[in-house]
């Protein structure tokens, strides 16, 4: 390699990394229902849906960013600084908890880690 010159290699090689802070996790949160209308403040003045769940796992970890894909309204995809010492099922137990945000019942949300965001879904 030349002087100078920077490599980078990412999602493969021995040398592979992903650094922010600490490894970027990337996470899916199935919510069984459109929340593309559930991003902001609601009508009494609550978190709605999508900053509801980001709040959620902004106690395990750090938020790089939050979307819902245009292409599956359902899904609320996370991509965190982390995760450290938690995991996809211990999200689905404090999303659930969250109950109906927004008339949004995420009692039986989905939370799924990936191993990369290649592709929308989980």
């Amino acid at each position: 390699m030349a002087a100078g010159t920077i490599t980078l290699k990412q999602h493969g090689g021995t040398a592979a990394k992903e650094m922010v802070g600490a490894d970027l996790g990337y996470w899916a949160v199935d919510c069984k229902a459109a929340v593309t209308a559930k991003t902001g403040i609601d009508a009494s003045g609550d978190l709605s849906t999508v900053p509801a769940i980001a709040h959620a796992f902004m106690h395990y970890m750090t938020i790089a960013v939050v979307t819902v894909p245009a292409d599956d309204t359902s899904h609320v995809h996370v991509i965190s600084q982390g995760p450290i010492n938690v995991s996809a099922a211990d999200l689905q137990v404090a999303i659930r908890a969250l109950g109906t945000v927004d008339s949004i019942n995420l009692s039986s949300a989905d939370v799924f880690y990936r191993a990369d965001f290649r592709g929308h879904h989980a």
